[in-house]
Order: structure tokens, then sequence, then C-alpha cells
């Protein structure tokens, strides 16, 4: 089988700089990883497959090549983004629950008072929100790790929508619905920074009596930061109760470091345009899920789910559910 990828626009979930699959990289300056403030777009105007045939197809026509649509992870990007940009708001996650998705997936920031909050970027202009009563005693930044979390509630991010729409704490997101399923991002990379994170799933699911346990992914960047975390707090080694997988995030993995990886991972998340099957085999070889991001495109959400992937992270999650019949 060959596959040959023309991509025409990427933006990049996580990382705008350069990064490698053991996790480092150079962070780009604010915390910032896409190029703009919109949904992230793709394009596979040349996307080809040769002796890729289906098998089966679903109930709208979509070729299913032989993979369960049911079992697919349906990975809704910062909640319904193309619809409810600018995502990590709890407009955009209530609107992918009515869709139906699988997982709700975000970016978690940690405030100058230690709080934890939703948001990609650290600085919020960069997000598109807006200082909702600018007439008020003024904020000295706008950075969320610069700003208590009283500041941060003073910030819009849905002027469109009544009521101010500050970036969501944590455990708002969390107690949206009990059911589904989160895979939260580490967008700060320190062990420091995950002891935090950390610590407050920990302490929601304890005041929860266990309800995220099991439903609960995080991912990160940095590899080494994710070791920690699961030594440190995983139920399985430590006093915690909370059981959560690891999703090792990269732009293009290493195959070689996979299997390093594989001992204390569980997902491997890769830019969707550098997935081959090779690193389907690799990974699924050594028992880790492959979960690409940040697809956006049906044709190149098809070539995907063909290449045997078991979910994608996706801004448009009701044309993933359509293309799988859901």
């Amino acid at each position: 089988m060959r596959w040959t990828w023309a991509i025409g626009a990427l933006t990049l979930c996580g990382c705008a700089a350069s990064c490698r699959g053991d996790g480092s990289r150079t962070p780009p300056a604010g915390g910032s990883s896409d190029t703009t403030a919109g949904p992230a777009t793709s394009s596979t105007a040349g996307l080809s497959t040769d002796g890729a045939g289906a098998d089966t197809t679903t109930g709208t026509g979509a070729t299913t090549g032989g993979f369960d649509p049911a079992a697919i992870d349906v990975q809704a990007h910062r909640g319904d983004r193309a619809n409810h940009p600018p995502g990590n708001t709890l407009v955009a996650f209530t609107a992918a629950l009515e869709l139906g998705v699988d997982t709700l997936e975000g970016d978690m920031q940690i405030t100058a008072d230690g709080a934890v909050v939703l948001g990609h970027d650290d600085d919020l202009a960069v997000t598109g929100c807006e200082l909702s009563d600018p007439g008020v005693m003024p904020i000295p930044s706008r950075k969320l790790s610069e700003m208590t979390l009283a500041e941060v509630a003073r910030w819009d991010c849905h002027p469109e929508v009544d009521g101010v729409q500050s970036p969501p704490e944590l455990a708002d997101v969390l107690a949206l619905d009990d059911d589904v399923a989160f895979n939260l991002e580490l967008k700060r990379l320190t062990e420091a920074d995950a002891d935090v994170y950390l610590s407050a799933l920990i302490a929601y699911d304890s005041g929860c009596g266990g309800c995220l346990s099991g439903r609960l992914t995080v991912q990160c960047f940095a590899w080494s930061t994710l070791a920690y975390a699961r030594a440190t707090y995983h139920a399985h080694n430590a006093g915690s109760a909370l059981a959560f997988d690891v999703s090792l995030l990269a732009v293009v993995p290493s195959l070689a470091d996979l299997a390093t990886a594989a001992v204390y991972a569980d997902v491997v998340s890769p830019s969707f345009a550098e997935v081959t099957p090779e690193l389907v085999t690799t990974a699924h070889d050594l028992a880790l899920r492959v979960v690409p991001w940040t697809v956006n495109d049906p044709e190149a959400m098809q070539a995907l789910l063909d290449l045997g992937v078991d979910g994608l992270i996706t801004d448009d999650p009701a044309t993933l559910l359509a293309l799988l019949g859901r």
C-alpha cells in the first residue's frame, strides 16, 4: 500500500516549535501552538491511496475499511471548536457533548494563585477573549499564569453569548458529564507543574467518589513529565486511587523511543499528517493506541481510519461522527 500526503494547511495542537519523539521542544513565545486563534484546518487535495480497499460502508456511504465505527474514539478538540471557537470553554464542551462525542480533549493551564483552568494559550489575547469590564480596575496582565482566578473570571471568551464565559475551572469542566472521557494536556511541562495538575485531578476524583478514575487521559509533549506523573500519581504506583491513561504527544514520534515509552504510556498521539502504516503497526505491537491530532477533513479522516487508528482528535466532531454513521 502506498500513501501520498499533500497537506495544504496544518495547525499544530500543542506545539508550534520543533518537537521530537522524546518530547523535547523549543516552546513558542507565550505558550501558543496555533498560528491563528480560529479552528485548525486541513486540506487533503493531494491525498491518494493505492490499493486501499474498503470492506464495508456505513449508513452514510462512508467506507469503513473493516474497522468498527462504534469503537473509534471521537475526541472533540477543545470541544466543538469548529462551531464554537476558541474552544476550551463550557460553551464548546457542552456543544460537543450534545453531539455525542466519546472524549472531550482540552488543555490545562495554571493561574498565578495555583488554580487549574482550561485554555490553550497562556495569553488570552491570543485566544481571542476580551475583558468583560474594561472600565473597572485594570488587570496587570493578559496571561493566565500571571492572573489570579478572580482576575481570569473577568475575561469573556464568548461575547456572543449572554453572561461572561471566562476560561473555566477544571472542576466545572469535569462536572459537565459523568460518563464522557477526558483527554487533558499538561500545557506546562515541568514536574512541579505536573504536581499541580495531578493534585487537582485527584482532589476532584476523591470528592466525587472516584467518578473520574478510568475515564481520564493525561497528554503532554514532554514525555519525561508523563513518566513522572505515571510513577508518582497513578493508582497502580502510588497511594492515589486515580487510574488514568498516559498519551504521548508528538509531531513525528520516534519509533525507537516508543518502545521505551510504552512501559508507562497507553496512547501515542502524532500529528495526523505524519501517520504511517509502520507507525500504526509499531504502536499496536507495543499495545499503544494511536489517536492522531488535529484532523478536520473527511478524506483525511477516512484515510487514517483505513490505516487502523484507534481514534481521532478533531475540531469538527460532527463531521467525524457522520463519517462513522453515528
